[in-house]
């Protein structure tokens, strides 16, 4: 199927906070990429709108605003300053689908190249309450971010995913690479105010340094299945039983569930 891709300028945060189940179900694909600069009033977004053009997936059709934020007139990179060039076609030129819903284009260098990435992910009906913590926290590591990514992400059965059972909106960041050096702060460290409680991150120590506390969930889910396989009989033998050293890595691997409250 065809991609066509649209991208619009300059949509306040407070906008998108208001309405982001809208924006983010606007079509195929929706991201909106902020660097989250600037004073609560000021901060603004970038949504880069991908969208069906046989209209199976009942998007919006794409004008010349949406929400009152203009469409861009020339190629946009979600990083500010960065050569739009490396992106993949914009301005509604239709594509495969495999030429349209990356952000970049293959053969050239993705995002900045040189970053640090971490990730968290909500509950659908966090995500506003999320996106607002983020703002209000804004001041602690804005200078060390070089643009974070909302975009929702549809329910799965896979037990170990941040999306198991549970429609999400994740919060990507593209940190600088000497972020740890940039400012009196270092990357951002937990601190106490609201939050959600469904975050479930990924490499959070990417971001928030030392001291985070982490809720071993999946880790208790392995465990938790691997004692079932047992009770039922799927590894009878002791010798055919997990490693401790595979559970425990595990454990580690897989303690992704983080409550936001204890950090923004």
């Amino acid at each position: 199927y065809q991609i066509e891709q649209h991208v619009y300028e300059d949509l306040p945060l407070d906008v998108v906070g208001d309405q982001l189940a809208m924006i983010l179900g606007a079509a195929y694909s929706v991201s909106v990429f902020t660097t989250f600069a600037g004073s609560l009033d000021g901060q603004v977004g970038q949504v880069w709108i991908k969208r069906r053009t046989d209209g199976s997936d009942r998007s919006m059709d794409a004008g010349a605003t949406f929400l009152d934020a203009p469409a861009a007139t020339m190629q946009h990179h979600p990083i500010p300053g960065v050569d739009g060039s490396t992106c993949t076609a914009q301005l509604g030129v239709p594509g495969p689908w495999a030429d349209r819903l990356p952000h970049f284009r293959m053969g050239f260098t993705p995002s900045a190249g040189n970053e640090v990435q971490s990730e968290f992910f909500v509950g659908s009906v966090d995500g506003p309450l999320a996106l607002e913590a983020l703002r209000n926290a804004a001041d602690d590591f804005a200078d060390r971010l070089m643009v974070s990514e909302v975009r929702a992400v549809a329910a799965d059965e896979l037990w170990m995913s941040p999306q198991y059972r549970r429609p999400s909106v994740a919060f990507h960041f593209t940190w600088h690479p000497d972020s740890e050096s940039r400012g009196s702060g270092g990357r951002p460290r937990p601190r106490r105010g609201r939050g959600p409680r469904s975050a479930r991150t990924i490499r959070p120590e990417a971001a928030l340094g030392q001291g985070v506390r982490r809720r071993r969930v999946l880790g208790t889910r392995f465990v938790r299945d691997v004692r079932r396989f047992h009770r039922h009989g799927a590894t009878p033998r002791p010798a055919r039983r997990v490693p401790q050293r595979l559970v425990g890595t595990a454990l580690r691997l897989s303690s992704t569930a983080q409550d936001m409250a204890g950090w923004i």
